[in-house]
């Protein structure tokens, strides 16, 4: 029998676990909304971008099926017990099951995610290294977000990994890893998205210096940046203290930590997906002015204004 405080925490938890798996099913939708309409836009556009549109189709929607996934397995994970009632044999195996799923997608979540992010610094650098990192060693700065993605994706790994060794001191390591993750996680966020955002800005200053001030408006070259900029402080906003929350909660071996992963992850995706549709959206902007030069003043100016910066912003 279980006392009233037992009692009392298992109804907790189950609450904020169904919050859990309902919030990040409404971030689903509208990652799906977003899947659809980014599909649309990457499917147009001229054959010399076709494999790298075809590359982000496949990308965003691998990213779909894995979120997807995980909410599923979630939700299972909730329901064992009711789809296996009297069943205590079959719960167990359901639920190892489900918990090797739940342990090793985020961590795919994850490495499609920060890959992006790792991919978007390394693009930059390659565009931006001889007129703003010319010295050096000037490689690091997309290198270290590299070695933050390897650490992410191994030690996330190896935790989930060791959640089934036999040793039960392994499951403190295991959590531990986890929160090391997470926490990796969190630095490659914060670093890509003050990198990104800082050069692209200086980057869009120096244009306006070099052309001077009437031309740069009228080529739109400084504002062309500020859409992508305002996404990435955004999503960086959203995604940075929710899994820090995720992160301190699995570190401290509170269920309130692995609750929310679900959410943390699918808001994650999410905002790659947003940037991804919003740089398309600009381009679709682009290539129509291109084809209707007459209706260009009806048109508004996406984020993928410019020939230099559209090859490089996804």
């Amino acid at each position: 029998m279980r006392t009233n405080a037992e009692t009392y925490n298992f109804f907790h938890d189950q609450m904020v676990w169904e919050i859990g798996i309902a919030t990040g099913f409404l971030l689903t939708g509208g990652l799906i909304t977003l899947w659809i309409s980014c599909i649309f836009l990457l499917a147009r556009g001229k054959q010399r971008a076709s494999r790298q549109h075809l590359f982000f189709r496949i990308y965003i929607t691998a990213l779909l099926f894995l979120v997807i996934s995980l909410e599923i397995e979630e939700l299972l994970r909730l329901f064992c017990s009711v789809i296996f009632p009297n069943q205590i044999g079959q719960q167990q195996k359901m639920l190892n099951i489900l918990t090797i799923l739940t342990s090793l997608t985020p961590v795919a979540i994850g490495a499609l995610t920060d890959g992006l992010l790792v991919w978007r610094c390394f693009v930059i650098y390659q565009r931006l290294r001889h007129s703003l990192l010319p010295v050096k060693g000037g490689c690091i700065v997309w290198i270290f977000p590299v070695c933050l993605w390897v650490l992410t994706t191994v030690t996330g790994c190896i935790g989930g990994g060791l959640l089934f060794a036999p040793d039960m001191r392994y499951s403190g390591v295991s959590k531990k890893l986890e929160a090391t993750a997470l926490g990796s996680n969190v630095t490659l966020n914060i670093y890509a998205t003050i990198f990104i955002t800082t050069l692209l800005l200086v980057h869009g200053q120096m244009v306006k210096r070099c052309l001077g001030n009437t031309a740069s408006r009228g080529l739109g070259s400084t504002p062309q940046h500020l859409p992508l900029v305002a996404i990435l402080l955004e999503s960086a906003a959203i995604n940075v203290p929710v899994t820090i929350v995720v992160a301190i909660g699995i570190g401290a071996g509170e269920d309130f930590g692995a609750i929310v992963t679900p959410s943390a992850l699918a808001s994650q995706a999410l905002a790659s997906v947003l940037i991804i549709h919003q740089v398309a959206l600009g381009r679709a902007f682009n290539h129509r002015r291109e084809e209707n030069p007459g209706n260009i003043a009806l048109i508004v100016e996406g984020p993928g204004d410019g020939p230099e910066i559209s090859e490089y912003r996804v």
